[in-house]
């Protein structure tokens, strides 16, 4: 029986996602693709995405036995064909710094008496577009459903009110805040709108065509 084993635990849990038993529902959307009842099956993130090419195609064999059980021939062999291994753009110690910074942070956050019950970082290289790292906290261990996750594990999971289970990256909005800045101002420097030795006196509020967008402190 294939069993999936994340060896990094925690490590980009919301990244790769998570497996478990295949549902009534996935089970008739899929069983004319060779899958059976009591299979595994990717539930969110690569697995998910990924999971027919991941998966591969069991194999079997075709046995004749007496009245005793003892194996007489082999009628049929059928080798298993194992699923295709995919390369990530993910850079595992740039992934592993991401979240240890990300948890510090949040806790230094509590400490000062900033509510933070999460995060997240997108770490994207500029030049291609390739996604570096993805990380969210708080997360949780894939490998707790991988063979069947429990129910206490389940209630554990579910009734944190902090939602390990978000994956607060691409799961969530907020406001982009002031880094979002570094996009706007490259777009007005490839346009020509401005140059970079511009400068700007903020008034708190900028009027186009009747409209009036106030900056955070809208009386600044």
């Amino acid at each position: 029986v294939p069993m999936r084993y994340y060896i990094y635990n925690h490590l980009a849990a919301h990244l790769f996602g998570f497996v478990s038993n295949i549902n009534a529902e996935e089970y008739q959307d899929k069983k004319n693709s060779g899958y059976h009842m009591n299979d595994l099956i990717g539930k969110d993130g690569v697995e998910k995405v990924w999971e027919e090419v991941l998966r591969g195609q069991d194999g079997g064999k075709q046995v004749e036995v007496n009245a005793l059980g003892e194996e007489i021939r082999i009628l049929g062999d059928k080798s298993a064909i194992p699923g295709k291994s995919i390369v990530l753009t993910i850079d595992a110690n740039l992934q592993k710094n991401a979240e240890e910074l990300l948890e510090r942070q949040i806790q230094e956050s509590n400490k000062l008496g900033i509510p933070a019950k999460g995060g997240a970082v997108v770490v994207v290289d500029v030049r291609n577009g390739a996604v570096l790292a993805l990380a969210s906290k708080p997360d949780f261990d894939p490998n707790i459903f991988a063979g069947g996750i429990s129910s206490s594990d389940w209630a554990k999971l579910t009734s944190d009110n902090r939602n390990p289970l978000t994956n607060r990256a691409i799961q969530n909005s907020y406001p982009p805040g002031s880094v979002f800045k570094i996009v706007t101002v490259s777009a007005a420097l490839a346009e020509g709108v401005t140059t970079a030795t511009e400068v700007v006196d903020d008034k708190g509020v900028y009027y186009l065509e009747g409209w009036a967008f106030y900056g955070w402190e809208k009386n600044c």
